[in-house]
């Protein structure tokens, strides 16, 4: 139940970060000239930990993520949490947009062990590497993208 808590909080936590982060509809098209760099395939991993380091809480997720010309996105990979103790395989699919150097989606994973939002916040570094770092009062959350 406490990690349930956990994964809302981080979305809650998450949508607020997209929403003031692209100021915009994430379903809009992105500028075709600023998406081209975004556009294809990457390989990710997202990190969450909490400030206590609840095992309850704790997850990540490995997966190969797909960036469309079109606006949209799929991913697909592993989702792990300590409590699980096992790979839990995932697909997911959403809405992506370019903001402010990187890029901003918005998503549903789809998983055995039951549904969740899956939401992307990334800056571009360089035309092979993407990521993003918070910290709030919850925990902590990483995200890295590599061609």
């Amino acid at each position: 139940m406490r990690f349930a808590v956990g994964l809302e909080r981080l979305g809650s936590v998450l949508g607020v970060l997209i929403g003031v982060a692209s100021g915009l509809d994430v379903a809009a098209r992105p500028a075709h000239a600023q998406a081209e760099q975004y556009v294809g395939q990457w390989r990710c991993q997202l990190v969450n930990q909490t400030v206590s380091n609840n095992r309850f809480e704790n997850y990540s997720y490995t997966f190969t993520l797909a960036l469309y010309g079109n606006g949209s996105f799929e991913a697909q990979g592993v989702y792990y949490a300590e409590t699980n103790g096992y790979n839990d395989p995932f697909q997911a699919q959403g809405q992506w947009q370019v903001e402010q150097g990187g890029i901003v989606g918005r998503g549903q994973a789809f998983k055995q062990s039951g549904n969740t939002p899956f939401n992307l916040v990334l800056t571009g570094y360089t035309a092979q590497s993407m990521s993003f770092r918070t910290e709030s009062a919850y925990g902590r959350l990483a995200m890295a993208c590599q061609r």
